[in-house]
């Protein structure tokens, strides 16, 4: 991933530094250690995974069904969803070991991965869509947002091929534009953007 930030020097001169982090390949080769404490850590989530689990998750859950009201019991399960930082950290942490994991595994797959993921974030995002009165807003792109019924343009296509809806208050890269537009999983939206689909 690479990150820009612009700043004024000095002289108030506009100026942007632009760092790329490493990939998770990159980061094994640099640690070579962690594949040792990979599946430590691996453990030691799940084993608080198991720890919120019985003493939050599932008793707040089964007072939920205790509700008699449907909307109710809805209503509390979502905002638990939403709610749960702990238990969500836990799944980001173990989702991203498992990664790691894979790709000690099988490296060969993993590299393909990487390729197939790098092609769908560098794909154009003005490409991606039929943008309603789109226009040049300095370096960047403005149009309506086809996220939300936009009646005044907030929706940004910035140089580095990111984006952001100052309407609805969500953005990122092609792969979180396509899965914004058509509803669909992290990997749907690679197979969309890898594969030549127009959306």
């Amino acid at each position: 991933m690479r990150i820009s930030i612009r700043y004024f020097d000095f002289e108030e001169i506009p100026s942007i530094y632009e760092y790329q982090y490493p990939t998770d390949r990159e980061l094994l080769e640099i640690f070579p250690e962690a594949k040792n404490i990979i599946p430590l850590k691996i453990n030691d989530w799940l084993r608080r995974k198991g720890k919120l689990l019985s003493k939050e998750t599932i008793p707040f859950f089964r007072k939920c069904n205790a509700l008699s009201d449907e909307f109710a019991r809805a209503f509390w399960k979502e905002a638990y969803a939403y709610l749960a930082g702990g238990f969500n950290e836990i799944i980001r942490q173990l989702k991203r070991l498992r990664r790691l994991e894979a790709l000690m595994a099988d490296p060969e797959r993993a590299s393909n991965f990487e390729a197939k993921l790098q092609k769908a974030k560098n794909t154009p995002i003005i490409e991606l869509y039929d943008y309603e009165g789109i226009r040049r807003a300095g370096r960047n792109l403005i149009a309506r947002c086809p996220l939300h019924a936009d009646k005044s343009p907030s929706f940004y296509i910035y140089d580095n091929n990111s984006w952001y809806c100052f309407g609805c208050n969500r953005g990122g890269d092609s792969i979180d534009f396509v899965r914004a537009v058509h509803n669909v999983s992290f990997s749907k939206a690679l197979d969309l953007l890898t594969g030549g689909v127009k959306c």
